[in-house]
């Protein structure tokens, strides 16, 4: 988690140091409920990241994630999308 949270904060220009977040899920499912900078919501910036199209190629089965559910996964889009079959596919 602690290394997701400092990827996201490189992602939209925060030092790491100072993201605040809270986590929930089990196992390789967990999810960013709260990712905040003095107390101020950080998703609204990750959602910049991705309508300005600067998801990093190597993310984006997280920042797909996101866009769908609301919330960002802890968990590496490698590894994330072993349990979500939907993204292993012939092209993708």
């Amino acid at each position: 988690m602690p290394h997701t949270a400092k990827e996201l904060a490189d992602d939209i220009g925060v030092p790491h140091e100072e993201i605040d977040y809270l986590v929930a899920g089990i196992n390789h499912m967990a999810f960013y409920l709260k990712f905040e900078r003095n107390g101020v919501d950080l998703y609204p910036l990750i959602r910049k990241v991705m309508e300005e199209e600067r998801v990093p190629k190597w993310n984006r089965v997280r920042y797909d994630m996101f866009r769908r559910l609301g919330y960002f996964v802890t968990e590496s889009s490698e590894h994330f999308s072993e349990y979500v079959p939907w993204y292993i596919k012939s092209g993708r």
